[in-house]
């Protein structure tokens, strides 16, 4: 318990930084080579689908691969180069997560790499059992940007407890995305 408490305690420390610093507008982007660390921009709402708890064999208790449609949304402004997101995803073996968390943009040409770590409410319905409500979400998405602005793309995703819990089985998602800006 006292790992969950100082996990809890650390995310929610870097929200109330977030907002006590205020929202950082970098002009430019950081440049890493080829590569550039994306400063504030547009906001951006990302839908995804795909599959739950995917490279698991179904099992006797029904646990196996599901369904899964995933919504997020990128918040535009950055606290050095580090953004804010809500997301959310229902699968269909009736199983749900909501969660926040932070969020990068990494440009290499038109590829844009998109990592996102987050905490937040699971709640299996006849899906897998993770261990407990209080789940954290690591994802990595890889898109294409086109002219418009829209991102297409495959985002892996894992999550889990992190040992908070007895039971740590964790699940994984792969999911085709598609972000519009606005």
């Amino acid at each position: 318990m006292k790992a969950l408490k100082s996990k809890f305690l650390f995310v929610l420390i870097v929200f109330a930084a977030g907002f006590k610093v205020g929202w950082a507008d970098q002009a430019r982007p950081l440049s890493l080579g080829p590569f550039e660390v994306l400063p504030s921009g547009e906001e951006r709402f990302v839908v995804g689908a795909g599959g739950f708890n995917t490279f698991r064999q179904r099992d006797p208790e029904g646990d196996g691969a599901s369904a899964v449609l995933n919504l997020e949304y990128h918040f535009g402004k950055k606290i050095y180069y580090l953004g804010f997101a809500i997301g959310g995803l229902v699968n269909s073996d009736g199983g749900s997560f909501v969660y926040l968390g932070n969020y990068a943009d990494i440009r290499y040409k038109n590829y844009v790499v998109t990592p996102l770590v987050s905490v937040g409410a699971y709640r299996r319905g006849a899906g897998p059992d993770l261990g407990g409500t209080l789940q954290f979400r690591s994802s990595i998405t890889l898109a294409y940007e086109t002219k418009d602005g829209s991102r297409v793309g495959v985002r892996v995703a894992h999550t889990s407890n992190a040992g908070i819990y007895d039971e740590n089985p964790g699940a994984n998602e792969v999911l085709i995305t598609y972000g519009s800006s606005f």
